[in-house]
């Protein structure tokens, strides 16, 4: 387990260190100047000049890069080109809101998959497992940028039950996890059920059943 964690770990870098390259560069191809865009067409050369001097949007993009990767290793992601604000700042100002999210649509994943996996596998082939290993393939295969949309006008234009966006109680979280939590869940939901299934034919369980014990008492004593 240690060598796997250190293995994922060492992935790690190269792949933020390919992400955050890929990101500059498309920042960088989006159309329009980032220093109109914060004073204004209107403003003087004189002030664009030195806002763009102050940017470090004089300098080439290989030099400009080669800096934003000099400040990133030493945690100084700079300024953002569009509010000037401290990238850091943005970032742990929004950190508290994600994490809350994050942490909502993995309970309510782990609340959705593992009851649904232990009962398609006691139930295996019956209806019950047919309707939830189909929930699970669709979990799987439509996207969150159409589920998000799709449960709004559901849940929230359609039945009015859940508000569409703040951040004044729980309700507000329902719909952003679910959109998040449904894709883990149709995971978690196959694993489950492919590990009870294993689980089910040991000989153990066999050995409990034949001396008269249900499936419920099966599960939970050995399950």
């Amino acid at each position: 387990m240690a060598r796997y964690i250190t293995k994922r770990l060492l992935l790690l870098f190269p792949v933020v260190f390919g992400v955050a390259t890929l990101v500059f560069f498309l920042i960088h191809m989006i159309p329009g100047d980032p220093v109109e865009v914060m004073l204004g067409e209107t403003a003087m050369p004189s002030a664009k000049d030195e806002l763009r001097k102050a940017l470090g949007l004089d300098k080439g993009l290989v030099e400009q890069y080669l800096i934003f990767l000099k400040n990133a290793a030493i945690g100084d992601l700079g300024r953002s080109l569009y509010t000037s604000r401290p990238v850091l700042s943005a970032v742990i100002e929004r950190y508290p809101a994600t994490l809350e999210l994050t942490i909502t649509a993995l309970i309510l994943s782990i609340l959705i998959s593992i009851p649904a996996g232990i009962i398609s596998a006691v139930k295996k082939n019956s209806l019950i497992d047919r309707l939830a290993m189909l929930s699970a393939l669709f979990g799987v295969s439509i996207p969150n940028f159409w589920l998000g949309p799709l449960l709004i006008i559901l849940f929230s234009v359609q039945l009015g039950l859940l508000p569409v966006a703040g951040r004044e109680s729980i309700y507000h979280l329902m719909l952003p996890a679910l959109t998040l939590g449904m894709g883990m869940a149709a995971i978690l939901s196959r694993m489950t059920r492919a590990s009870m299934l294993e689980v089910l034919n040991k000989e153990y369980i066999t050995a409990a059943r034949a001396k008269g014990l249900s499936n419920f008492a099966v599960i939970v004593k050995h399950g």
